[in-house]
């Protein structure tokens, strides 16, 4: 069914999260009051809206605990019988990710590799590179399409072909461009997911450790707060989609299917693109008058296409031979695998607390498939266990 305009109203810049929580405390219960069954609350993720999250989490009648192997604790409102996961866009990480990347302050350095905005501008002046100049000249930071690109599968591709040296580089548009994937993906199943997001959690706890441990400065040369706290968001969100459709929806009805690419904030900004297409700066009177309108608009779009799509954004990657199991915790335990064996920066080890010792290793050799093109680089991606087929 297409989306429903339930509420709007003018709020300020002004406005703190405490107020904000009690208008979304309104939304849901009214919602809840008329047996509509909420899954989901989703955000753009800025620090106003992410702490309105938290609020509404710490407000709930009670919590849902769901505990996963090396550390990870994942928490799920219940408002009067209903588990509702706090979600953060994705496509709105994935403009986070590229700003870190493109921040003049910060240098990002994994391992002995460092990754910084010099890179991709002069990937977008190389031949036959999948990049435009404007990617990254007088650049818009909330261009969806620009983010699509620099970590599309063909993008990473490229640099894997032309600049293998760009360890750095690589590996971070590989672990946060599957990320996003793990949401917009539409032909994998949900225990790819779980190995997709818990990869990328795993991986900035072992890139964090080992910041640390080197003496680095974390203001310098790790991401943002913003942005690490944004990933586990993702994490946790989509692990908290899959109990939930998993374990807490009504069985003697036909199967909601979980689709976790609907689960954004697109088709707020769709309504509010929609309305500026028909007023440019509209009052709230105005929009009350273009609610018909809009409805009817908004009928007339496909599902999932509210805002632009992200086709084949990096890789999905299939593991042969391994035979696994989501009720047990074989997804778990090959994400923590998969972001600390073979990885060209260090070499990891977990105790039972799971905790990450780094050391220093040398490069091996890895064999892959980057869209059906055989390559054997020395120390590129080494997320290998047994053979790696990585497909974008």
């Amino acid at each position: 069914m297409p989306p429903i305009l339930v509420a709007a109203i003018p709020i300020t810049d002004k406005m703190k999260a405490p107020q904000l929580h009690r208008l979304l405390q309104q939304v849901v219960l009214g919602l809840l009051n008329q047996n509509i069954k909420v899954i989901s609350y989703s955000c753009d993720g800025t620090e106003v809206e992410r702490a309105v999250q938290k609020l509404f989490v710490e407000a709930a009648d009670e919590r849902i605990l769901v505990e996963l192997p090396h550390g990870v604790y994942i928490e799920i409102a219940v408002v009067r019988g209903q588990l509702i996961v706090m979600i953060q866009d994705s496509k709105h990480g994935l403009k986070t990710f590229r700003n870190n990347l493109f921040s003049g302050a910060r240098l990002l350095v994994l391992g002995n590799y460092p990754a910084y905005f010099e890179h991709i501008h002069a990937l977008a002046y190389d031949d036959g590179t999948p990049l435009y100049r404007r990617d990254v000249e007088r650049i818009d930071r909330q261009d969806d399409n620009a983010a699509s690109r620099l970590f599309s599968g063909v993008t990473l591709d490229f640099i894997v072909k032309q600049h293998p040296d760009q360890l750095g580089v690589i590996v971070y548009l590989f672990v946060f461009g599957e990320l996003i994937d793990a949401y917009q993906n539409r032909h994998i199943n949900h225990a790819e997911r779980v190995v997709m997001v818990l990869r990328a959690q795993y991986f900035v706890d072992m890139w964090l450790n080992f910041t640390l441990k080197a003496g680095y400065a974390k203001a310098r040369y790790f991401m943002s707060r913003e942005s690490v706290e944004i990933i586990r968001f993702l994490v946790d969100d989509l692990i908290s989609l899959i109990v939930v459709h998993r374990d807490h929806l009504p069985t003697d009805s036909a199967p909601i299917p979980l689709l976790p690419w609907l689960h954004s904030s697109e088709v707020c900004e769709h309504v509010f693109g929609l309305s500026r297409q028909i007023i440019m700066d509209f009052t709230m009177v105005d929009l009350l008058h273009m609610v018909p309108k809009l409805k009817v608009q908004i009928q007339s779009v496909k599902p999932g296409d509210y805002g632009l799509r992200i086709y084949g954004l990096v890789c999905s990657i299939y593991l042969n031979p391994l035979t696994t199991d989501w009720s047990g915790q074989i997804w778990p335990d090959l994400a923590s695998r998969l972001a600390t064996s073979g990885s060209p920066f260090i070499k990891v080890s977990s105790d039972a607390r799971g905790s990450i010792i780094p050391s220093p290793i040398d490069c091996q050799s890895v064999q892959m498939n980057v869209r059906g093109l055989a390559i054997d680089q020395r120390g590129t991606i080494g997320w290998a266990i047994g053979q790696v087929l990585i497909i974008c």
